[in-house]
């Protein structure tokens, strides 16, 4: 039997049950497809990944923070195919919190340039550039989803105090310096991070 450009051998056999002769195609059928999901190749991540971020305000001047496995950190997530940038900061925040927002002016490019160990069956997790925007919160009532553990609105004074990231650190003091210029950061992250630029652009 061949599938994938790879071959697998085995053999049918037959069973005498009251003196029919019962053919046992379907279990090794089974262990056939089994075979070819183990030696199936590893899944791909774009060439490159671009994200986005949203420092979420609300009238009570408050920031609003998800928890996800990188700890604290404003919501976001990746833009998908034929998305723009804005319609995916939207429904990331959406997604991750509940919040329904409108997105304001761009305050920092980040890239990271350093290529990771892959996870969850894929082979590595590649360089990523992040656009991180102000938004403003206009409805919806905040609830976790599947990617965040704990969503809250926290005290702008506070903020720093929540967030571990260092790079989630230097864009969100970006945001607190009211400092109306771009900041570009470029970083790695192994064995820990290292900022390679950090300035206004």
């Amino acid at each position: 039997m061949m599938k994938a450009g790879l071959k697998f051998e085995g053999t049918l056999k037959q069973s005498d049950r009251n003196n029919q002769g019962i053919c046992d195609a379907s279990y090794y059928a089974i262990l056939a497809e089994d075979y070819f999901a183990a030696a199936a190749p590893l899944k791909r991540f774009p060439k490159h990944i671009v994200a986005v971020d949203g420092v979420v305000e609300n009238e009570r001047g408050e920031i609003l923070l998800v928890k996800n496995r990188n700890g604290w950190v404003p919501p976001g997530g990746q833009v998908e195919n034929g998305e723009t940038l804005i319609d995916a900061l939207k429904r990331e925040i959406r997604e991750e919190s509940g919040a329904e927002v409108s997105v304001g002016r761009l305050i920092c490019v980040s890239s990271n340039t350093q290529p990771l160990p892959g996870y969850n069956g894929y082979e590595t997790i590649p360089t990523k550039v992040a656009f991180t925007f102000i938004c403003k919160y206009e409805s919806g009532e905040l609830r976790i989803s599947d990617e965040t553990s704990e969503v809250k609105w926290v005290a702008k004074s506070e903020v720093l105090d929540y967030i571990t990231s260092p790079v989630y650190k230097e864009r969100i003091s970006h945001y607190m310096s009211g400092d109306s210029q771009v900041k570009y950061i470029a970083y790695k992250t192994r064995p820990g991070v290292v900022f390679q630029i950090n300035r206004e652009i």
